[in-house]
Formats: C-alpha cells, structure tokens, sequence
C-alpha cells in the first residue's frame, strides 16, 4: 500500500469511516496516553512477531538508539580504553572520551556506539561496568523520555501517534 494514498482513494478501499480504518485511526490513537499506547503496541507485537525484526533494523539504522553515555570514568580512561572495555558486547562502531577543551582533562563521561542495538540492550540490562578502577554507570545518551518542553512532547507524541498508525497500516 502506498504511503501517499488520497482520501478518496482510502474512502474507496475502506468504504465508510464508521470502523476503525486509515482515516480513523490517527483521531483513535491520538485519544490514548503514551502508557496505554505503548501496551497496545506490545500486544500487537506479541501478536505479530515478524514485527521485532522490523523494531531491530531501524534500531540498528540509527546511531542515536545505539549511543551510549558512560559516566564517573577515571580521568586516566582513554578512548581506546572504553572501546575495548565495551567491546566484549559487540562490535563497537565509536568510543570517545570527552576532553575539556582548554585544559585537555578528561571530563570523566564518553560516548559508546555500537554497531547493532542487540550489544546496547544487553548493556543497558545490567548498567554499570568497572573501566580503570571505577565504577560506571551506562544509560541511553539521548533517551526519549528526558525532560522536555510541551513542543518536545507534542512533536514526540505526534511522531509516536504517526508509528502506531504505520504499524496499523502494516496490519490491514
């Protein structure tokens, strides 16, 4: 089904609007929280396992899902340092220590990105690692549900309200 269909064009495969249907299903959607969305989506996908493999490839197509913040480094811990220590998980597509530009010191934080997301959530199910003699803590860099403004929300909602419609379009 294309994704630019007009609405005539729905109207006719789907004859009136009385029933759930690609021109009621965004108005439904946008009725539920976020929370209730979400276990709707995990029903459907239990449902629908073929799904998982569609949730993993764009996990792994993009790098932000992939990124993560490693916190209380030793100000001695390298780049080459983290990648290695991280790498036991998977293949490791970047490791960077943050440096304070004036004085050239470790900020005691970096960045890890894997390769694929599977070595990320395994990661993020037990948290915190020894790297140089310190006790880190992992989590996601940039993670969806940070403290935002009510636009950030709104855009974040619009786009999750847009993925669950998508997801309903794969399932008619």
């Amino acid at each position: 089904m294309e994704s630019t269909m007009k609405t005539e064009d729905l109207l006719a495969q789907y004859g009136t609007v009385s029933k759930l249907n690609p021109l009621t299903a965004p108005k439904l959607v946008h009725l539920f929280s976020r929370e209730e969305l979400m276990e709707l989506l995990w029903i459907s996908i239990l449902r629908h396992l073929d799904f998982i493999d569609t949730l993993y490839s764009s996990a792994d197509r993009d790098p932000t899902k992939r990124l993560l913040l490693v916190c209380d480094l030793n100000f001695s811990t390298t780049s080459e340092t983290l990648r290695f220590s991280f790498s036991s998980y998977g293949p490791v597509e970047r490791a960077v220590v943050a440096y304070d530009k004036k004085t050239g010191k470790s900020r005691s934080y970096g960045f890890v990105t894997f390769r694929n997301i599977d070595a990320a959530l395994m990661i993020l199910l037990s948290p915190t690692m020894e790297i140089d003699g310190r006790l880190v803590k992992i989590k996601l860099s940039n993670p969806r549900d940070s403290g935002s403004s009510s636009i950030a929300d709104n855009k974040g909602k619009s786009l999750f309200v847009f993925l669950v419609f998508s997801f309903f379009l794969l399932l008619v």
